[in-house]
């Protein structure tokens, strides 16, 4: 009984007594915050992924080296002649502005 994979512990009372301590075999995502954390993974990984192959790597091709990536953005080495004449194409063509610091 314990060997099985859903079986966390077991405690020996006496010869006729044992308890088992088990974990549910079945998990059911019907809450909201698990749906909506699935969804918002799956988006994210949608989005990074669809911008990655579609504009970076069309774009930069061998030249731009994804890093890491966060909730809501990514992070590029690029290599280029003018990394702003890019970046304002960029902003042009997606018409979002990008945050200047």
């Amino acid at each position: 009984m314990t060997s099985k994979p859903m079986s966390i512990s077991s405690k020996i009372f006496n010869k006729n007594l044992v308890s088992v301590h088990k974990i549910k075999e079945t998990l059911t995502l019907n809450r909201p915050a698990y749906v909506d954390m699935c969804i918002h993974e799956l988006s994210k990984t949608l989005m990074h992924a669809d911008y990655h192959y579609n504009y970076i790597k069309q774009k930069y091709d061998n030249k731009a080296k994804l890093l890491f990536t966060d909730t809501d953005s990514s992070t590029y080495e690029i290599k280029t002649q003018d990394g702003y004449k890019d970046f304002q194409l960029i902003e042009k063509q997606q018409e979002l502005p990008l945050a200047t610091k």
